[in-house]
């Protein structure tokens, strides 16, 4: 079943998600992402993670779809985390 998933992302990471230069996000594993599932982005404000503290962004607004699932520390991932390959939805699966 395809899930859609809400992540937290800093304003720098998605800046460069936005301009195209990033197609990816490293993430904590706690959550079993698979290849399909749909995510959105909140973005913190430029000093850190603060729970209740988001900045408008045009990230916002656009649901990516999950194109890839790496995980394993074997890869150079710090255990725990998980790297996932993003598309803008409407352009998965092209």
């Amino acid at each position: 079943m395809q899930m859609i998933y809400t992540m937290m992302i800093l304003e720098r990471f998605a800046d460069e998600i936005s301009n195209g230069n990033m197609n990816f996000a490293i993430l904590p594993n706690d959550i079993q992402y698979q290849k399909g599932d749909l995510i959105n982005f909140k973005v913190a404000d430029a000093e850190g993670y603060h729970l209740k503290k988001f900045k408008e962004h045009s990230l916002c607004k656009i649901t990516y779809e999950i194109s890839y699932v790496l995980t394993g520390e074997g890869y150079g991932l710090r255990r725990g985390y998980s790297a996932i390959g993003i598309k803008l939805k409407e352009k998965a699966g092209d």
